[in-house]
């Protein structure tokens, strides 16, 4: 990549968005309520250099995981953090997949995706590994429907960080003449 104003000034942005995110997981937040699957699906459908898409929402949370462990003794190492990550970079493959059909429409759809995947995906691993939930259906329901509340949240803070994200993005585009955006 060539280093010039346009690409300095797109990284401070962009470092600017990692920040905020990691911040965002660091003070009192309704759980879920995060903008990392926000950040996850705009760097897939608006960032051109791919790379920077996935770890635009990894480094984020590699930053506040280490923070939290660091603050409260959780257990950075742990494979719930690689089923997490995952889940986030599947968030941003299909922020990928939207890149050329980005609108009201799709955005909505991926978002309520992304909620819907990280719920059913996360909760599984719960129900796999925690031995809090009989391992059988019933477990299984026991622990998704122990978890509704969460994914509320997820709705409602992809909901807004979207919002802000694609809206945000839409609006600036809109601001520039066209000739400087060439």
């Amino acid at each position: 990549m060539e280093v010039n104003r346009s690409n300095t000034k797109a990284l401070i942005v962009i470092g600017g968005m990692i920040l905020f995110a990691a911040l965002s997981r660091l003070v009192p937040h309704w759980p879920n309520f995060t903008p990392i699957a926000a950040m996850a699906l705009f760097g897939g459908a608006v960032v051109n250099d791919k790379r920077l898409a996935y770890l635009m929402p990894l480094t984020a949370l590699v930053i506040s995981d280490l923070a939290l462990s660091f603050m409260f003794g959780y257990d950075f190492f742990s494979i719930g953090r690689i089923v997490i990550y995952s889940t986030f970079a599947l968030i941003t493959y299909m922020g990928v997949k939207m890149h050329s059909k980005v609108g009201v429409r799709p955005v909505v759809l991926k978002g309520f995706l992304a909620s819907l995947i990280f719920f059913v995906v996360t909760n599984f691993f719960v129900w796999v590994s925690s031995g809090m939930y009989a391992h059988d259906a019933a477990g299984l329901m026991l622990c998704y429907e122990a978890a509704i509340p969460y994914f509320g949240n997820s709705l409602l803070g992809n909901a807004f960080y979207l919002a802000v994200l694609f809206g945000g993005y839409s609006a600036f585009r809109n601001l520039i003449p066209a000739s400087i955006k060439a």
